[in-house]
């Protein structure tokens, strides 16, 4: 008796409720449209991140590319400009030891050049003379006098503002400096021109 009994407990056991169709259409669709939905996503997500590596790999590239041009545009400017002052300070048309005229030609090269932010000169001597344009609207005009090895130089700051293709003195100051121009960086390269 307690065999029938048990093997109507498993039987029973075994018996699960079956869904409704409703349930089973309603299992189908869902299961088709995530299906679906993996299908077309996945391929699209794989794809995209892919193209995005593209595309950044490209515009890094093309920005690479464009500024290096523009640098070495930049840099013959500089040297095409160098060249002509050089030619202009050695063949005297403009004496560099008449100031205001040094002066009016290293602005008019700072205002030409609109990349170039110093144009400046070292006499052997440990004098100095430089035009700084600090700002497209503000430039300083700086000369330093050696005066020997025992006390410092002379430095004399000339603070322009520009407007309407003009120079309009502002304030002049003077301080003492250590600097000697032929100990800049920059004189010995200069002298080989």
């Amino acid at each position: 008796m307690k065999r029938k009994k048990l093997a109507g407990r498993t039987r029973a056991r075994m018996k699960l409720p079956r869904p409704s169709l409703k349930v089973m259409l309603s299992l189908l669709v869902l299961i088709s449209v995530l299906g679906t939905a993996a299908a077309v996503h996945l391929p699209w997500f794989f794809t995209a991140r892919a193209s995005v590596g593209d595309t950044v790999t490209a515009l890094n590239a093309q920005i690479v590319d464009r500024t290096t041009r523009e640098l070495q545009a930049n840099l013959a400017d500089a040297e095409a400009a160098l060249d002509a002052l050089r030619t202009i300070l050695f063949q005297r048309v403009v004496s560099v030891e008449d100031v205001a005229k040094r002066e009016f030609l290293f602005l008019a090269y700072l205002q030409s050049h609109p990349s170039m932010s110093w144009v400046q000169f070292g006499w052997p001597d440990g004098d100095f003379f430089g035009a700084h344009k600090v700002e497209d609207a503000y430039v300083q005009m700086v000369e330093s006098e050696y005066r020997g090895a025992d006390r410092p130089a002379r430095r004399r700051i000339d603070h322009y503002s520009v407007s309407e293709g003009d120079i309009w003195f502002e304030r002049r100051e003077f301080a003492d400096t250590p600097f000697f121009a032929p100990d800049e960086p920059w004189y010995p390269w200069c002298r080989t021109w």
